[in-house]
């Protein structure tokens, strides 16, 4: 399985888990462009604007999943224009919105960080292409990884335990 979906499976499941133990926490996975186009070619679907929508505390949270295997930098260009768009926009419209970024590199070398739309639009418009890790260290949220292979996510919606 390829590590973007890998870390999404996981993404998803940490999500369930905490519906599971909040009452007030609702989850839902958006569908991508290709679900729609692998069901009917001729199907025209607006872009994604996200992986995941969680909802608590009222707001509204939209999550985007990176996945990388390199060891020292992530390249910034696999995330798409229109991601940092609809996840910037979703802040204006008071929402919440976070990138997480997934490093898999060599065995057992996991790490997770979320990160702003803000930090990803400023990279993207500064010219980046190679990030490296300590960027998302130090301007993100290190994720906590849990037995299972799930993440821990509350601090991306406060929830504390």
């Amino acid at each position: 399985m390829p590590s973007g979906n890998l870390f999404e499976d996981e993404t998803r499941n940490s999500l369930k888990k905490i519906e599971d133990a909040e009452e007030n926490f609702m989850w839902l996975r958006y569908p991508d462009t290709r679900m729609f186009q692998y069901v009917n070619k001729n199907i025209i679907q607006p872009k994604s604007p996200c992986d995941f929508m969680a909802f608590t505390g009222g707001y509204s949270y939209f999550i985007e999943c990176k996945s990388s295997q390199r060891t020292k930098s992530y390249d910034i260009r696999y995330i798409k224009d229109h991601q940092v768009e609809a996840l910037l926009k979703h802040e204006r419209c008071g929402g919440r919105s976070w990138f997480l970024i997934n490093r898999r590199c060599g065995r057992g070398k996991i790490d997770a960080w979320a990160v702003k739309p803000k930090l990803i639009d400023t990279l993207l418009k500064e010219g980046c292409k190679g990030v490296t890790y300590n960027i998302f260290e130090s301007h993100g949220v290190r994720l906590e990884r849990l037995k299972g292979g799930l993440w821990d996510l509350n601090c991306l919606f406060a929830i504390t335990k």
